[in-house]
């Protein structure tokens, strides 16, 4: 590949450097790639001089920033259709255009040309920053898509093994202290929309209905039922040039390698995710539910059950006294006590209930300042479960 630029600048306390005017043009292709500016921030002008050298030290600073502006392709270009050709059946692709869109289940070079975009044209910005007050490794990433949207993720990962270091700080992007992704629609929506309406014959209003139709029964099919609310907010983002927003804050660090192992419901308890869409904000567990038809069936009293699965399935409105009473096999012997005395039971079997009338019954690993981890029993071994002490309504200790 041939690479040229113009020249090479610095801020002016040096604490960044930038290649101006960069293209990229590949050997056997008739095409070439335009880079505005590339950029690099760091905290002093001589580790960005001598970078491979401090990297390869182990001498990674408490921040650093990399940026790609005015990165632009032409969408007719044999760079664009070599990449689509690699994996047509994935490029540029997200489940919900081919919802309703016809025949049409993957938006490719053809497909942006219809929507009357000739060039590809994207920032992308990069930062990572070591807090050693916060012991927190904070992460951002901004990809802007000109005349398309943009999406923006920021994360803060922490190192639960120990204090959080340069050299460690890898180590720390497996625990998730809390994140945020964000979608911000700047004219992408409405061509797609209008291309998808003129495939089925119709206009942008009805494409939008139709697609309203075509994902909610997905969602059935996958025993989904999403909220009255969240369906509305959704048809409204979809109806403006909106943003969508996914936030996540965990009552405690959580480890993103065990995620495979929770039920999908349990995902939704431990991280809580708060979404902002159409205007309105909601917490996605109290507006998505599994159907009833796709839940397991209640355990006949006739039927063998095996041990694990002896408790019978209960509504939050249950009390635990009424889920322990169904459970005939289960003998452990309880007593009630406050939230507050939960510090001198840690290994101890506790068995409690959330204000949102969720249960939880294991065994109680560790207290913190305003939260509790229990571990509970589970087909693939066991798990801790963050629960905050606010949220707790009633709770209670194994006498034996």
């Amino acid at each position: 590949m041939e690479i040229s630029y113009d020249g090479v600048s610095t801020s002016i306390f040096g604490k960044s450097v930038a290649i101006e005017n960069m293209v990229f043009k590949p050997r056997m292709i008739a095409d070439e790639i335009h880079l505005a500016a590339l950029k690099f921030r760091a905290p002093s002008f001589m580790f960005l001089l001598d970078i491979e050298k401090e990297m390869k030290g182990g001498g990674a600073p408490e921040r650093f920033g990399l940026s790609l502006e005015g990165l632009k392709l032409r969408v007719d270009g044999p760079i664009v259709e070599a990449i689509y050709q690699q994996n047509p059946d994935q490029a540029l692709r997200n489940d919900y255009f081919s919802l309703g869109c016809g025949d049409k289940e993957v938006i490719g070079p053809l497909e942006l040309l219809e929507m009357g975009y000739l060039d590809v044209v994207m920032n992308i910005h990069m930062d990572y920053q070591l807090k050693p007050i916060e012991q927190e490794l904070f992460f951002s990433m901004v990809m802007e898509m000109v005349d398309m949207g943009d999406v923006e993720f920021e994360g803060g990962f922490v190192n639960e093994g120990g204090k959080l270091t340069v050299q460690n700080s890898q180590k720390a992007v497996a625990t998730l202290k809390h994140a945020t992704i964000r979608y911000r629609d700047s004219g992408y929506n409405q061509r797609l929309q209008t291309l998808c309406g003129s495939e089925i014959g119709t206009d942008r209003s009805g494409f939008i209905n139709r697609h309203m139709e075509a994902i909610l029964a997905e969602l059935e099919n996958a025993g989904i039922e999403p909220s009255e609310q969240l369906v509305g907010a959704y048809r409204k983002y979809l109806e403006g040039s909106g943003e969508i927003a996914l936030n996540v804050n965990p009552s405690s660090p959580f480890q993103l390698a065990s995620l495979a192992l929770y039920k999908p419901e349990d995902v939704l308890y431990l991280l809580d995710p708060q979404l902002t869409m159409g205007g309105q904000q909601m917490s996605i567990q109290n507006h998505l539910k599994l159907s009833e038809a796709k839940r397991p069936a209640k355990p006949q009293p006739d039927v063998a059950v095996k041990p694990e699965s002896n408790v019978a399935i209960t509504k939050p409105s249950t009390t635990i006294k009424k889920r322990r009473r169904a459970s005939s096999r289960d003998k452990t012997q309880f007593r009630r006590i406050a939230p507050s005395e939960l510090a001198n039971h840690i290994g101890s079997v506790v068995s409690l209930r959330t204000k949102s009338g969720k249960l939880r019954k294991g065994v109680l690993k560790t207290v913190r300042k305003g939260s509790i981890e229990v571990q509970i029993k589970m087909r693939s071994g066991t798990m801790a479960f963050p629960v905050l002490l606010r949220d707790i309504a009633e709770v209670e200790v194994a006498t034996k």
